[in-house]
């Protein structure tokens, strides 16, 4: 069998046929469809075409011309402001989404380029989500920051400066003692309910108004993954008053929804907390503002370094590991005169036992470990970095 060739001219009931075709396609086009895809093209209401990407990271090595996808005219439609910002902000989350989740990808190593030009998106991203969100609830309404509350993984930070480091403090500095022995897996940061851990201040504590209480997280993982270590920061989070959002110390002017968290020492646990479990260095405190908040994402500003956070919600499966602070601080803290004991009484029975047979080389290198120890355990900062900076975690 094989094909003839069929001329338009000779079959007006194909032409006809075909035109029609035509024309369902482009009244189809031209409907928006909310998350709708078709063939590879993603379609949004009052979408601006220069703001949709594509999900794949091929789009990064893509011709120019295959970077965007259509985005589709909803002209006419009688939607509210109100619906239309929720949209667009839609768009704008997914879109950040997509960026950071490409930034985190171990799997493709991106260059400098590249790697720039996600950057730059998410800051765009951020930007409209910036000023999509308006703030108009009442100053005096404490149920204003009732919407920040939930558990997240710190999902990308944006600083000012290259050098900052603002998440983790020495814990996560890439030239520091910590990162050549331990690897970091996972930071979160956590808005809960006032004095959920019941190691908090009460509501009200004198003249200060406590809205949430704060958990920072950074958990790191040594050996193969077979000895995992938790630094938690626990803290009480406190409204800025109208003056101090407006002062000149901070990076602009902040919003209702900022806040000054005040935290404890930082919490070091090992494992379950058997072995090694001290709470080590100085209270801290830190200005966080939030400029825009849904039940997907929470975007932050560090009160006067202006870094950006970007904090995407915990998923269901992920809430049990994003809850193992709360069992971790429970348990009891050993006492930092306990444990220098501990390592002065071995470092003395070590060296010892070397000396009585007769290996001084043993002994030296004993007595250097446990000396060492001593002091990194009497004078530590808990990882802490007086740098200046605010924001999310040890800084």
């Amino acid at each position: 069998m094989r094909w003839e060739k069929v001329h338009l001219r000779e079959s007006p009931v194909l032409l006809l046929a075909l035109l029609c075709i035509g024309c369902m396609i482009e009244c189809t086009s031209s409907l928006s469809v909310r998350g709708g895809r078709r063939q590879g093209v993603m379609l949004f209401p009052s979408a601006p075409t220069s703001l949709l990407l594509p999900r794949s990271s091929a789009y990064w090595n893509a011709p120019q011309k295959q970077k965007l996808w259509t985005a589709v005219s909803d002209e006419g439609n009688d939607s509210s402001p109100d619906t239309r910002k929720s949209a667009d902000a839609y768009v704008y989350v997914d879109r950040l989404k997509h960026d950071v989740q490409l930034l985190s990808n171990g799997d493709e190593i991106l260059n400098e380029t590249t790697e720039s030009q996600i950057k730059q998106s998410i800051q765009t991203a951020a930007d409209e989500l910036d000023h999509i969100y308006i703030d108009n609830k009442d100053d005096d309404n404490s149920k204003r920051f009732e919407p920040l509350l939930g558990l997240c993984n710190v999902s990308h930070v944006q600083t000012a400066n290259k050098g900052d480091n603002p998440v983790g403090g020495k814990w996560t500095r890439k030239n520091k003692l910590a990162q050549q022995i331990f690897s970091t897996r996972r930071t979160y940061q956590h808005l809960l309910p006032t004095n959920s851990t019941g190691l908090g201040a009460s509501r009200e504590t004198g003249d200060v108004d406590v809205v949430a209480e704060a958990v920072n997280v950074i958990s790191l993982d040594a050996f193969f993954k077979l000895v995992r270590l938790n630094i938690i920061l626990r803290g009480d989070a406190v409204p800025l008053t109208v003056a101090e959002r407006n002062s000149p110390k901070m990076a602009g002017k902040l919003s209702n929804l900022a806040v000054r968290a005040f935290f404890d020492a930082p919490r070091i646990v090992l494992g379950k907390g058997r072995w090694l479990n001290l709470q080590l260095g100085p209270s801290t405190s830190v200005v966080l503002d939030t400029t825009y908040v849904d039940e997907k994402v929470r975007i932050g500003r560090g009160g006067t370094s202006g870094t950006r956070f970007i904090f995407f919600r915990c998923s269901s499966d992920e809430d049990e590991e994003a809850m193992e602070f709360q069992s971790l601080l429970q348990t009891r803290k050993m006492r930092t005169s306990k444990v220098l004991a501990v390592i002065g009484a071995f470092g003395v029975s070590g060296v010892w036992a070397s000396l009585s047979r007769g290996s001084r080389v043993a002994a030296g290198v004993i007595g250097v470990i446990s000396t060492l120890s001593a002091l990194g355990i009497g004078f530590s900062t808990g990882g802490v970095e007086d740098d200046g900076m605010d924001g999310n975690v040890l800084d």
